[in-house]
């Protein structure tokens, strides 16, 4: 199904258009609807499956973009996800009145008051920074219609869900709801049951936490070989385009990123401690097509939208199914296909084991053959005695 055969404002014809967007996925030919005739949704779907669409034809079908009252919030885990989100609403608003604002910290709370204050339509934001601006006055929700809850079990898992819930109090009762979540913890099954009542369940999770259209595999290495098989693999993968290599700490991903330039590959870090306008900065340099690497926390991360991602590498195995789903989920975006690479020292075989039971799936060995998986030996020797003394800090 396509988006011409939906009854459409014209606005939304023209900037879908515009912007590439034709065949719909599943979870917009299923919510949106839905989601038109001002039915609670409560959906489940793996990552990457189209589902910022699947809010924002909704919510801009029933805009009154003569109003400056704020009409519609979307809460968000990060503000990296905030941002992608609140830019799809841009796009799909060209050339008309309507006004969003994204709210989230790191960036001037006044400036981001003041663009409150003259009239929006649209309010996207994280929970800690709506909430503060809630408590300054300069947010009023009396007149919201739609409440989306964007990963929603991330929200939970990073401590917001309180806020949530206090934001969720500040709107009318006769708000609906949109809550998107790829799993149903204990406590969002809570937010269900509170704020919505005879809701539309859309479950395409398919049964399974995995992703399609990634090719999943994992790689050998002895304990001092990891960085020789990750810039083997690099150099090998450069077809493949933009890539995302995750590591545990913020410590492993400054120094991991330093150790592929002095090997000649462009990478750059992204964590938690880095400023805003740096991690920015970094973001447009990738989406940009200007660096080719990107080391990552989990954290980091989440709600990162890079179109071009052929390659995710665990260069640190996660602890849980979930955080892998998450990071290798930055691949295979929007119908595409990709490549998945676990690179597993002895230590990690146990934990990657465990999670692949739990997932249910299997996941390729590559072999390597001595002379290739120890062609960058020498650099990986000089490496290694420091990020092991970091590991044992």
């Amino acid at each position: 199904m396509n988006f011409d055969e939906l009854n459409l404002k014209d606005f939304l014809k023209i900037n879908l258009r515009n912007a590439g967007f034709n065949q719909m996925f599943e979870i917009q030919e299923k919510s949106i609807p839905l989601a038109a005739r001002g039915n609670h949704i409560l959906a489940q779907s793996k990552t990457g499956s189209g589902k910022t669409l699947a809010f924002a034809i909704p919510i801009l079908q029933k805009v009154d973009e003569n109003s400056r009252h704020i009409q519609a919030i979307i809460l968000t885990p990060t503000r990296e996800l905030a941002q992608q989100v609140e830019d799809v609403f841009r796009k799909m608003t060209a050339k008309t009145r309507i006004r969003s604002v994204c709210i989230y910290g790191g960036a001037s709370i006044s400036r981001q008051a003041e663009i409150l204050r003259s009239g929006v339509q649209i309010v996207v934001g994280t929970p800690g920074r709506v909430l503060d601006q809630i408590e300054r006055g300069n947010l009023l929700l009396r007149s919201v219609q739609v409440v989306v809850l964007d990963e929603a079990d991330r929200m939970l898992e990073m401590g917001f869900i309180e806020d949530v819930e206090q934001i969720i109090g500040e709107t009318p009762s006769t708000r609906q709801m949109l809550l998107f979540s790829a799993t149903i913890p204990r406590e969002i099954q809570h937010i269900i049951n509170k704020y919505m009542k005879n809701y539309e369940n859309l479950d395409i999770s398919r049964d399974t936490l995995t992703v399609d259209g990634i090719k999943q595999y994992y790689i050998e290495a002895d304990k001092n070989g990891k960085i020789s098989v990750l810039v083997n693999l690099l150099k090998e993968k450069q077809d493949l385009g933009q890539v995302l290599v995750f590591c545990r700490t913020k410590r492993t991903t400054d120094w991991l990123s330093e150790k592929l330039r002095v090997f000649r590959i462009n990478a750059l870090p992204i964590h938690g401690d880095l400023s805003q306008s740096r991690r920015n900065k970094v973001i447009q340099l990738m989406h940009a097509g200007k660096i080719k690497v990107l080391v990552a926390t989990d954290v980091a991360a989440r709600g990162l939208d890079i179109k071009d991602v052929g390659l995710v590498v665990n260069f640190d195995i996660p602890d849980e199914p979930n955080a892998y789903v998450h990071r290798i989920g930055r691949t295979a975006r929007a119908g595409r296909t990709g490549q998945a690479i676990s690179i597993l020292s002895p230590i990690d075989h146990a934990n990657f084991r465990a999670i692949l039971n739990t997932l249910k799936v299997e996941v390729e060995p590559i072999a390597t053959e001595m002379n290739t998986f120890y062609r960058y030996k020498e650099e990986a020797k000089r490496a290694a005695p420091r990020f092991h003394r970091m590991r044992r800090r």
